[in-house]
């Protein structure tokens, strides 16, 4: 069974602890997709909170606790439970685009690939939906 812990640090940081670890950088907030189906938004608060949502239920078990639940953390948690892969497939401002999971799967593959072979580090939040519609169109 993958577990997870999603939750904020600093102003500006989402960790992802657990079978899969990450941290995302987060000033304006981030939608996260995981390999599940799952969407979690997290927006760092004018109160200096950290608050999470899951936006989308996807195949994963997921348990939100508050910030209040964490005297020290400054920030809600949501964990995620799943006997498959948890992986963070992509983030962005916006929710990801609106298609089966398998789509969003081949499409998360294929840039994931083409980052690795071309040695950059991808900052366009398009790149997942233009891959979908090629895929689509094909």
């Amino acid at each position: 069974m993958s577990k997870i812990e999603i939750y904020g640090e600093s102003d500006d940081i989402i960790t992802i602890d657990g079978d899969y670890d990450d941290e995302v950088e987060a000033i304006d907030g981030r939608y996260l997709l995981f390999a599940d189906g799952t969407v979690v938004s997290g927006e760092f608060t004018e109160q200096g909170v950290w608050r999470f949502k899951v936006e989308k239920q996807g195949q994963a078990t997921a348990l939100h606790e508050p910030a209040e639940e964490f005297e020290d953390l400054g920030s809600d948690m949501v964990t995620l439970e799943y006997p498959g892969d948890l992986s963070l497939l992509w983030d962005g401002s916006e929710m990801p685009p609106d298609a089966p999971l398998e789509d969003l799967l081949r499409a998360a593959k294929i840039r994931f690939d083409l980052i690795e072979a071309c040695h950059f580090e991808d900052k366009d939040e398009n790149a997942l939906a233009v891959i979908l519609k090629a895929l689509q169109d094909k």
